[in-house]
């Protein structure tokens, strides 16, 4: 298993992490939910997703090496799109 880690720096975290969830649910991805977290798991890769007041948070978990560059990227790139307004732009830092 491969994992990755984030915090992005953004007041629109919970905007963020429902658009996700909305833009993704069509995918049918197994999902749970509490008040702050979402976590969404297509096959063998979940997202976990934490909306908090200054940031956004997720942890990934995959398979292997290349489905967590896989998750990564999509992951990032959907965020970028929703956060097209944000200045300066969101920071990427994965641990």
């Amino acid at each position: 298993m491969s994992e990755a880690n984030i915090v992005i720096a953004t007041p629109h975290a919970a905007k963020y992490a429902a658009q996700l969830l909305k833009h993704w649910s069509h995918r049918n991805p197994d999902i749970a939910a509490g008040p702050q977290w979402t976590s969404m798991t297509f096959g063998a890769t979940t997202y976990i997703v934490e909306s908090r007041a200054d940031a956004l948070v997720a942890r990934i978990t995959a398979a292997d090496d290349a489905a967590l560059g896989a998750a990564k990227g999509a992951f990032q790139e959907h965020i970028d799109r929703f956060a097209f307004r944000e200045t300066p732009a969101l920071v990427w830092n994965w641990r």
